[in-house]
C-alpha cells in the first residue's frame, strides 16, 4: 500500500513477484510433503481404511494445485485493488457509471473462476469415465 501510494510502482511489482516466488517455493515443498504423506495425514482424522484410501487420493489431487495458489491469490488481490480504485474514482468524480464498470469487472472475474471450474470438472469426469471403461473391459 505505501509503495503504491508513493507511486513506487517498480517496488510494488518487485514485492508482488517476491511474494509469488516465495509462496510458490514454500507451497511446492508443502505439496511434496503432503503428497508423500497423504495417507498418514488422512489417517490422523479417520481410521477407516476405505476413507483413508479415498481421502488420500482426494488430498493428492488438491495438493497438485498448491504451487499455483500463490499466483491465484496474488492475481486476485491485484484485481481487487483495481476494483477498489475504480470505486474510489467513481466516488470522487461522482460518476455512477464507474460503479457499473466495477461491478462488471467483478462479475467477469467471478465468471472466469466458474468457467475454469467447469472445464476442470469436465476433464476430471472424462478421465474418470475413461478409467471406468478401461477397468470394466479388463
Amino acid at each position: 500500500g505505501f509503495c503504491y501510494g508513493a507511486k513506487l510502482y517498480s517496488r510494488v511489482r518487485e514485492g508482488f513477484f517476491f511474494c509469488v516466488k516465495l509462496g510458490t517455493a514454500f507451497l511446492s515443498v508443502c505439496a511434496i510433503l503432503g503428497f508423500i504423506f497423504s495417507e498418514p495425514i488422512i489417517a490422523l482424522f479417520r481410521d477407516d481404511p476405505d476413507v483413508v484410501a479415498v481421502g488420500a487420493v482426494a488430498l493428492d489431487w488438491q495438493i497438485i494445485s498448491y504451487p499455483l495458489v500463490t499466483t491465484i491469490v496474488a492475481t486476485n488481490m491485484m484485481g481487487t485493488m483495481i476494483m477498489v480504485m475504480i470505486a474510489i474514482l467513481a466516488l470522487m468524480m461522482k460518476e455512477g457509471y464507474l460503479v457499473d464498470i466495477c461491478l462488471i469487472y467483478a462479475m467477469i472475474s467471478f465468471l472466469a473462476v466458474i468457467c475454469l471450474t467447469k472445464v476442470y470438472m469436465g476433464v476430471y469426469r472424462e478421465k474418470k469415465l475413461e478409467e471406468e471403461k478401461k477397468n470394466g473391459s479388463d
